[in-house]
């Protein structure tokens, strides 16, 4: 995920409290990204081109999803937002085990990858909705 943070905060509607105004998708992307991959490194994955791979594959997730909520989801309101955020939050986890099973040689094992992929998205869920809150 992703920044993907979310309330009432934006007038109720669900794509202005995931992508408030002064952050664009650029930023969200990069806030998201300086919080999962710290966190994946400290998870065990230390080599630098796993946390290159790693970033580029938040950096993917984080845009299409917050681009999915912004255009195709504009109208929802607050009293939906966790209907959305859940659903859209698991599968961003889905998309970035996929790739990140493609992408890191060390991660062929499921199990452990996706915990950690769990953790990274649920961290950066968490912040965004303090921040925003």
């Amino acid at each position: 995920m992703t920044l993907t943070a979310a309330g009432p905060w934006s007038g109720g509607r669900l794509w202005g409290a995931f992508l408030p105004s002064e952050l664009g998708l650029w930023e969200a992307a990069l806030v998201t990204i300086c919080i999962e991959t710290p966190l994946f490194w400290l998870a065990g994955y230390r080599r630098g081109r796993d946390a290159l791979a790693f970033a580029a594959v938040n950096l993917m997730s984080n845009l299409l999803l917050n681009e999915f909520i912004r255009t195709l989801l504009p109208g929802l309101v607050w009293e939906r937002f966790w209907e959305v955020a859940i659903p859209c939050e698991l599968v961003v986890v889905a998309l970035e085990f996929c790739l990140c099973r493609c992408m890191l040689p060390d991660a062929r094992g499921g199990g452990r990858l996706l915990l950690v992929l769990f953790g990274t998205n649920l961290a950066s869920f968490l912040f965004g909705l303090v921040y925003h809150g």
